[in-house]
């Protein structure tokens, strides 16, 4: 008897947080299903994709920081032509597909791909008119103060949705707090917890080491070398090292330093699992999975909240929040200046390691994601 089989649309233009998490949910359901993966932004480097997966990269389009505008990411390819390859690639995946479950990350509380989207439904419903459609989002949505299509996301959802799943913990952040109409949402509502990667282990015998990163590194390079400067003054009064990570798709950034107490590293994402479950100390722009995974492996957690010329409110409100529970500390840009950094970086070294926050965070995002897609498509 052939595994039902399950398709995910995820679109990423600007860092990398939707594709991690949607890979980590892939591969977790390919355990129990056949999962077709449509990847719909920038190639990254050095990112391993679980063999289970069936991946399928469409032609590629991202977004620069300080544009409202799709680029496509291919010089050859203009926007209208990616999408117009993009809509074939989808329509003979579902064709030959004909899946049984439709999982669209983020979508429809972002409407970039929106044209995109409802054609992948309706090609999929025009396939297998039992397919169910999902909705898999992060713990914050975007739109404390209401947005001009919050009322065609609840029409959305209410009409073509069977489930939506809330990649959060509502004791820390429940939807309410980013997207206040959710009471009008009528079809299933389920906080999974949050999405890490299940192969990460607790390591009790960490190093000395302060670990900074940017992850997509699109933006960033300021806290990197702000780090790397300070780290000079660090590394005369305390034993740590300093471990730095370019962002994936970071192009500018020159290392500066070649001290032996200072080792950089390209993006390499499960490197960098490694080196941060060896840390004490994380240093990050406090996204999603960033956040998560130091949580998790116990690591002292610093955030850069740094001023991004589009809305950042998704990072605020959960830096905003986190901070409020002692979960992290954060510093701004004026803190990046020398002096200031050195002594944060030095209040972080001489303060007791983290314990564990496993026993306030729900880290089962993968798993209870499993479980409720069987209960969809099972009847589990």
């Amino acid at each position: 008897m052939s595994l039902p089989k399950v398709i995910i649309h995820c679109q990423y233009v600007y860092g990398l947080g939707h594709l991690v998490r949607a890979l980590h949910l892939a591969k977790g359901l390919a355990k129990y299903y056949n999962v077709y993966f449509l990847s719909g932004g920038e190639v990254v480097k050095n990112f391993d994709v679980d063999v289970s997966i069936h991946f399928i990269q469409l032609p590629g389009i991202y977004k620069k920081e300080e544009s409202t505008e799709m680029t496509s990411v291919s010089d050859e390819l203009s926007l209208s032509k990616c999408f117009e390859l993009r809509d074939q690639m989808i329509r003979e995946t579902v064709r030959n597909v004909k899946p049984d479950v439709v999982i669209t990350e983020h979508f429809p509380f972002g409407f970039l791909f929106e044209k995109e989207a409802i054609k992948l439904i309706n090609y999929a419903k025009d396939a297998n008119s039992n397919t169910k459609i999902v909705c898999s989002v992060r713990d914050v949505i975007e739109s404390t103060n209401g947005g001009v299509n919050d009322q065609k996301t609840i029409r959305t959802l209410n009409e073509l949705y069977d489930l939506i799943l809330i990649h959060g913990d509502p004791k820390l952040i429940s939807v309410e707090t980013s997207f206040p109409l959710v009471k009008e949402i009528i079809i299933k509502l389920v906080y999974t917890g949050y999405v890490i990667e299940q192969s990460m282990r607790y390591n009790e015998r960490k190093s000395n080491n302060i670990l900074v990163s940017v992850a997509g590194g699109r933006v960033g390079n300021e806290l990197l070398n702000a780090v790397i400067e300070a780290f000079e003054v660090v590394k005369t009064k305390s034993t740590y090292n300093l471990i730095v990570f370019n962002g994936a798709f970071n192009k500018s950034f020159v290392a500066t330093s070649r001290e032996n107490r200072v080792r950089y590293f390209d993006f390499q994402r499960r490197e960098f699992l490694r080196q941060l479950s060896q840390s004490k100390i994380s240093i990050s722009l406090g996204g999603y999975n960033s956040t998560m995974e130091s949580l998790y492996l116990g690591n002292k957690v610093v955030i850069y909240n740094r001023e991004f010329l589009g809305s950042n409110e998704e990072q605020n409100i959960r830096i905003s929040t986190f901070k409020s529970l002692g979960l992290i500390d954060v510093i701004s840009i004026e803190d990046l200046e020398v002096e200031n950094l050195a002594r944060v970086l030095m209040i972080q070294i001489n303060k007791e390691d983290r314990e564990r926050e496993n026993h306030m965070i729900d880290f089962g995002g993968v798993e209870n994601t499993v479980c409720q897609i069987k209960q969809l498509v099972d009847g589990e």
